[in-house]
């Protein structure tokens, strides 16, 4: 398991590195991308952060700020931070790694499941780690320890409920790096993933759980819920998950950033802002 995980990562590295060569030819800056980029490049410490990796993050940057929707509504400062910031975690904005996501008028860095596993994997510690939802009508058994086979969960999915309004939960799971078994596992209903989200739950702060909520209701939280509800989902539990496991560098930055991205939307725009300049200038020293 360990070699086709190690495969599989090196495929995805050798699609980025394809898909940034065959846009690098089409990129030409506009004048508003101009402004981001040289903020970005006077106000932070970014160069010596990426050294030889600069170039194909500012590039992969340019092509994902590109896919986002009245991108010009969002403040500069939120741009800019959402760069620097992102540059932290080692992860390109592309396929899956991780997204550009608008909350109201503040853009943000949101690292992406398929980052997030990266990460776990590079980190030498871990072989893997997966998610997925589970759908009404799944039949499941709580996690167990199995001396043999270490955290195992019994799983008999429901095919006739794939759509993401069926969301009841959510399960996360790392694997060893040196045996084929689970060492970690974490499950969340979905109100106690929206009361996570609501109230910076993950972040230690003790909080009651209302049990009628739903997925339509972590929809309702805003457009960036609605349109990326289940990397959202599934990002809050493995986050979760990941928070009990060896933590990188790299790692804790991404966490934070999933954090910031399940309050964002629920916090002052002015003081965002603040906080967002401040960290820029505190790059820049």
């Amino acid at each position: 398991m360990q070699r086709d995980e190690e495969e599989a990562l090196q495929a995805i590295k050798q699609d980025n590195e394809a898909f940034l060569e065959s846009s690098a030819e089409k990129i030409e800056l506009t004048r508003w991308e101009q402004e981001v980029f040289a903020r970005v490049q006077n106000t932070s410490n970014i160069k010596r952060i990426l050294q030889d990796n600069y170039s194909k993050y500012m590039l992969a940057c340019v092509v994902a700020l590109r896919t986002v929707e009245n991108l010009d509504k969002c403040s500069i400062s939120s741009v800019v931070g959402a760069i620097v910031k992102g540059s932290l975690t080692g992860l390109e904005p592309i396929n899956g790694n991780a997204f550009f996501i608008k909350f109201g008028s503040r853009l943000q860095f949101v690292p992406g499941i398929r980052g997030l596993e990266r990460l776990v994997y590079e980190s030498k510690r871990y072989a893997l780690i997966t998610t997925r939802l589970i759908m009404k009508g799944d039949e499941y058994t709580l996690p167990h320890l199995d001396l043999d086979r270490g955290v195992i969960m019994e799983w008999k999915q429901n095919a006739l409920q794939r759509n993401i309004t069926d969301a009841v939960a959510a399960f996360a799971c790392v694997w060893s790096n040196t045996t084929p078994r689970m060492i970690e596992t974490e499950l969340m209903t979905i109100p106690e993933i929206y009361q996570a989200i609501r109230k910076g739950g993950a972040q230690g702060k003790k909080v009651k759980v209302d049990h009628t909520k739903t997925i339509h209701d972590i929809i309702a939280l805003g457009k960036a819920y609605t349109d990326y509800a289940d990397e959202m989902i599934r990002n809050r539990v493995a986050s979760r998950l990941i928070k009990r496991l060896h933590k990188t560098p790299a790692i804790s930055e991404a966490l934070q950033l999933v954090y910031e991205a399940g309050s964002s939307s629920l916090e002052s725009e002015t003081r965002q802002n603040k906080n967002e300049s401040d960290f820029i200038e505190a790059l820049a020293k």
